[in-house]
């Protein structure tokens, strides 16, 4: 279900709860699949924190402050986006009209706030491989740069 298609921000309590009711087998589906699939950041969140983790063990920082920052913001935007999913679960279950404009307002809420702890997670992230050579970039322009010097243009 796209996003265009809910109902807009100023739709009262019975639009969103009728709205939810009509379409309530492709909201639960796609509401469970949003879950799984934020669950899973969780395992790939973990894999980048050990791997900062163990750049700074080399350098003889135990707990590096930018494995922190990165396991801190992470954990954080996840936690935000599970909350909305939880309170947009609660809609699709509860089916009241009278509570269903304020859980609709707290879904959107929650899952328009993960930008902020998201900036000290990615720049954390972006940061270790410019102090560190543990951890070397996929694609460094610097790399790119002399492939592309390399390479013939035809």
């Amino acid at each position: 279900m796209p996003i265009w298609g809910f109902p807009g921000t100023g739709a009262s309590g019975h639009a969103v709860s009728d709205f939810v009711t009509s379409h309530h087998a492709g909201l639960v589906i796609g509401m469970t699949l949003n879950i799984i699939g934020v669950s899973l950041w969780l395992a790939l969140g973990a894999g980048v924190w050990g791997r900062l983790r163990a750049s700074g063990d080399q350098h003889g920082d135990r707990l590096s402050a930018t494995a922190a920052c990165f396991a801190l913001g992470y954990t954080a935007f996840v936690t935000l986006l599970l909350a909305g999913f939880l309170f947009f679960a609660i809609l699709v279950t509860q089916r009241e009209p009278d509570n269903a404009r304020l859980l609709y307002d707290m879904t959107f809420g929650l899952l328009a706030t993960p930008g902020a702890p998201t900036a000290p997670c990615l720049t954390a992230f972006a940061v270790r491989p410019l102090t560190s050579s543990a951890i070397t970039p996929v694609l460094s322009v610097r790399r790119m740069g002399k492939s592309c010097s390399k390479s013939p243009v035809s």
